[in-house]
């Protein structure tokens, strides 16, 4: 399959007949409350179903790895298919809910539960610190930071230069999409296959997208 495949789900809802790694079990034990160890688990169960759909395989024939780019640990970083290593996939997890992506050209997906949150520091571009000043929606910043989060993690942002990336407009051969339900919001962001320098983000709205 050459389409992108993300998922995003309640951690409930999530059924992969697959086992996590030793290292990918011992990271999820750190996390102190069952329902974020649950999510942890969710989160990459559901990235081997979404790479299992793109590439045509069971889920249980599929390792995540991570490495990090600056130390060379594997017990964190960004993360990758050990079998497939030309596969892009990206994984999120927020008490609750889980979000996943495979692609064959880089991508990145965020979710967040609903709740009440300020932006960090220098995190906004002054545009996105305008939009969020006349919104009167409680969600309002974080439908705009995991857009900025799955930037980050398809390579179109730094996290350390946040505030360069306005999430509302233009960003160059970028793909994005929103989600939605009544308990968390997501983003996806997919570098197309074939550059198109016209491409808009989409508009945030307060649409719910169930998926």
């Amino acid at each position: 399959m050459t389409t992108p495949i993300a998922r995003f789900a309640a951690v409930d809802r999530v059924d992969v007949d697959a086992s996590l790694s030793a290292v990918e079990l011992a990271r999820g034990d750190r996390y102190l409350r069952l329902e974020d160890r649950a999510s942890y688990r969710a989160a990459h169960l559901l990235v081997r179903a979404c790479a299992a759909e793109l590439l045509g395989c069971a889920p249980a024939t599929l390792t995540v790895a991570q490495r990090c780019e600056v130390c060379g640990a594997r017990d964190h970083g960004r993360p990758h298919l050990e079998e497939h290593p030309g596969v892009h996939v990206s994984l999120s997890h927020t008490r609750g809910h889980v979000a996943a992506a495979a692609a064959w050209t880089p991508c990145g997906v965020d979710v967040e539960r609903l709740r009440p949150i300020a932006p960090p520091p220098l995190a906004l571009s002054p545009a996105e610190s305008r939009w969020l000043a006349a919104q009167d929606d409680p969600a309002a910043f974080l439908r705009l930071w995991v857009r900025k989060e799955a930037l980050v993690k398809a390579g179109f942002a730094r996290p350390d230069r946040l505030a360069e990336v306005d999430a509302l407009e233009v960003v160059p051969d970028a793909d994005v999409a929103d989600w939605s339900d009544d308990e968390a919001v997501g983003a996806l962001v997919v570098r197309p296959a074939v550059a198109t320098p016209t491409r808009r983000a989409a508009r945030l709205t307060h649409r719910r997208r169930q998926g």
